[in-house]
């Protein structure tokens, strides 16, 4: 049974993994979505997340919820997907520079993965694990083609302001702030 679920998360992961590989090659840099169409249902679901934080020996829940109140930037991304990786340390810049918007990156990921990936690459935003499930909750809030990264600009009323598909570069979070 255990393998089974193993099994079907590794192979969640992978096809996660192919898709962000064909949206970072081969898309440009181009401008955030605004005001796209995302369910009720979905939002509320979001909201609804306790997602697990390190360490993995011991995690603790962190609602979702708790980031409501003010506009949030949130990255969803995985140890093994390069421009997700790439990206980090901008954002990790971008977090410091600008601390009215927190930056919150969540992982499509194990625990396992997690830890042994901050131990080489540390920022100083949270970095949360979902597990494979919320997969089909990630189509729902915009990513239709389920690649990553995957960022999206919730305001402080919990509503999707603006999403990004694939590797964010200097230039969307400057146009980013301009969405707030």
């Amino acid at each position: 049974m255990k393998f089974a679920i193993v099994s079907k998360f590794l192979l969640s992961l992978f096809l996660v993994g192919s898709a962000s590989l064909v949206v970072a090659q081969t898309d440009a840099p181009r401008p955030w979505v605004s005001q796209p169409e995302i369910s009720k249902s979905a939002l509320e679901t979001f909201w609804a997340i306790e997602a697990k934080s390190l360490p993995e020996d011991n995690p603790q829940l962190k609602r979702l919820a708790d980031f409501k109140g003010k506009p949030v930037l949130v990255n969803f991304w995985a140890t093994w997907c390069a421009p997700c990786v790439r990206e980090m340390p901008l954002l990790d810049s971008f977090a410091k520079e600008n601390p009215h918007l927190p930056v919150v990156g969540l992982a499509l990921d194990s625990l396992k993965n997690m830890q042994k990936f901050e131990s080489k690459v540390q920022v100083s935003y949270p970095l949360l694990q979902l597990d494979a499930h919320h997969l089909k909750l990630v189509k729902q809030l915009g990513n239709t083609k389920g690649g990553l990264p995957f960022s999206i600009l919730f305001g402080a009323d919990g509503q999707v302001k603006a999403i990004y598909l694939g590797e964010l570069h200097k230039e969307q979070l400057q146009e980013l702030l301009s969405l707030l």
